[in-house]
């Protein structure tokens, strides 16, 4: 089951959005997870954007939500919240993470620097079920999420493998550079969800190992 997120203040237009997915989604259901939606409630409270922006990290970092379709310009929320405030925070945090913007004018959009231009899309365009660019919009979406997922659970194998090797491990010139294939994984990882700190680099400082270890490959080179 493939999840993604919605943010929108409009009722109507959620549902339309819904149709829109699950309608371009049918057409190549055979080849493809079902999908489902998680709609983020909003509110006119102070906390309410770092509340949500919480909540959006947590649900990807648990794998809840594997893509997020959002209203460029949330009308009742202007005071608090804009959707592009909230692509460009996602963009920021996780630029991996497939993130779709709906906007009534796309030109502006794409000017935004923490957005994808090719993932603004005609919100006009995208509703109309009976266009065929929406289902090609979806279709997009659907191989974007595929990508998002494919390399994110690529990245978190080899990232486990890594960790075991390193319990194992009982050469302590192994285990610095077991150390930096982690911190390098990790790095990598983080474009697609929040990592954190891992068992090995709680154990370890790694400030400086990484330059450390490239020295010592290369010397170990020319030797």
């Amino acid at each position: 089951m493939i999840v993604i997120g919605l943010i929108d203040d409009n009722t109507r237009e959620l549902d339309d959005i819904k149709a829109s997915i699950a309608t371009g989604w049918e057409k190549e259901k055979p080849m493809s997870d079902d999908v489902d939606f998680k709609q983020y409630q909003l509110a006119h409270t102070e906390e309410f954007k770092e509340t949500l922006e919480k909540e959006l990290i947590d649900d990807i970092a648990h794998n809840r939500i594997q893509g997020l379709i959002i209203d460029y310009k949330l009308d009742s929320m202007h005071k608090v919240i804009e959707g592009k405030d909230i692509a460009e925070y996602l963009h920021s945090k996780v630029p991996a993470f497939p993130v779709v913007v709906l906007t009534n004018v796309p030109e502006r959009g794409k000017e935004e620097d923490l957005i994808d231009p090719d993932k603004v899309y005609d919100k006009k365009t995208f509703l109309d079920l009976d266009n065929s660019p929406s289902a090609e919009m979806v279709f997009n979406i659907r191989r974007n999420i595929e990508r998002y997922m494919r390399k994110r659970k690529n990245l978190e194998d080899s990232l486990s493998l890594l960790l075991n090797q390193f319990d194992r491990e009982s050469d302590s010139d192994e285990k610095i550079k077991l150390l930096v294939e982690i911190s390098n994984t990790e790095d990598m990882l983080d474009d697609y969800t929040q990592t954190g700190k891992s068992t090995a680099e709680k154990s370890f400082d790694l400030s400086g190992l990484k330059g450390l270890v490239s020295d010592l490959i290369e010397l170990e080179k020319n030797l």
